[in-house]
């Protein structure tokens, strides 16, 4: 059957095309040939109705049902005026399961920096925008969610699915335990993996503790219901009066924001302590500037240790950058610096395995 080149976004274009030759044609009908689209024409997106957005889908799908046999299952929209957020509504209950609205080329495919796609979906009443940043010198991609929570008595959960075999482990104090993934709603700290034989991945949550695992997917609870109050059930009562409004938890503007990196399972259970701290406990401003130091003050041993003292270099305890004080080694996190009778001091090693670290001695610095 010929294949034809179309020119122009409408299907009223019928005298501008040409056909491809067949030796260009990887694909016979129906073969893994997609079709996309559906709609009569590409139109302003801001501008029109409900109505006339409905009309044209129904035009362009009829269209494509009597010369295809079928009917698109994602819209596009390759360069139109905005995106209203009512036409999420209008695709889904026209038959469309997914949307294309955008002309990426290699500008926006390859950013300097990162490349940030935004989504919005909507479910009954709630609607939530979604954000993926995918940096170009990170294999992390980091998820911003902003979520309109307007239901009763209902659950939201972002679900991952993982295409390898392995085991789910989740933070706890000082350490990580197994997650039994049969589930069964549990609570973790600042991050979950997902461990494979060769490779691994970690979610690292900004405050978001609930989570449940069922076979290979990881399904994090983002709110729990917008339930009215904890109560206990009685026999024969209503705990909620129907003639009054009852003001429901959870409900509103709600925001959520994790980070996923992969790759070698050494690797990610390695940095996973590190990076967790870094997002949960992103820097914050000081109201005051610390005294700061050139250099730490060195010791005897060290190569011209000892003539520190009055020079350049001071005496004040602080490290080069001015930082109070170095931690050596990627699986090292300080979870404790705290100035009290003595000073207190807790660092953590997340390796399961013995390994020679560096640590400052006391000595050399002053007191907390």
């Amino acid at each position: 059957m010929p294949i034809w080149i179309r020119y122009g976004s409408g299907i009223g274009r019928r005298e501008r095309r040409q056909p491809l030759p067949p030796s260009a044609v990887p694909w016979r009908w129906p073969g893994n040939m997609i079709l996309l689209g559906g709609w009569y024409l590409q139109p302003d997106c801001n501008m029109p109705s409900g109505e006339s957005f409905v009309r044209q889908i129904q035009a362009g799908r009829r269209y494509f049902r009597e010369k295809f046999g079928q009917e698109p299952t994602t819209a596009v929209n390759v360069d139109p005026f905005g995106h209203s957020a009512g036409l999420v509504q209008i695709l889904r209950k026209t038959g469309y399961d997914s949307y294309l609205i955008c002309r990426p080329g290699k500008e926006e495919m390859e950013g300097p920096v990162l490349v940030e796609v935004e989504a919005l979906l909507k479910c009954r009443n709630s609607v939530l925008k979604m954000n993926y940043r995918f940096y170009r010198e990170d294999t992390a991609v980091d998820l911003r969610m902003t979520l309109w929570f307007c239901e009763k008595d209902r659950m939201v959960k972002f679900h991952l699915p993982l295409a390898f075999s392995g085991s789910f482990l989740g933070q706890t104090a000082y350490g990580a335990e197994e997650i039994a993934a049969n589930g069964q709603e549990a609570v973790r700290q600042k991050w979950v993996a997902f461990k494979g034989t060769a490779q691994a991945l970690g979610a690292l949550n900004n405050g978001t503790y609930g989570l449940d695992c069922e076979g290979q997917e990881l399904h994090l609870t983002l709110i729990r219901g917008g339930a009215a109050y904890a109560a206990h059930p009685i026999a024969g009562r209503p705990l909620l009066a129907q003639d009054r409004l009852t003001p429901r938890m959870d409900q509103g503007q709600r925001e959520f924001s994790f980070r996923l990196f992969g790759g070698a399972a050494e690797t990610v259970m390695r940095d996973i302590e590190r990076q967790a701290l870094l997002v949960n406990e992103e820097p914050f401003a000081l109201q005051m500037f610390p005294g700061g130091g050139k250099d730490r003050p060195q010791s005897p041993e060290e190569p011209g240790g000892g003539e520190a003292c009055g020079s350049q270099t001071g005496c004040d305890g602080n490290t080069s950058d001015g930082s109070f004080l170095e931690l050596a080694g990627d699986a090292v996190v300080m979870s404790t610096l705290k100035k009290s009778p003595g000073g207190l001091l807790v660092i953590f090693y997340s390796r399961n395995r013995s390994e020679y670290i560096p640590v400052l001695e006391s000595s050399k610095y002053p007191p907390l």
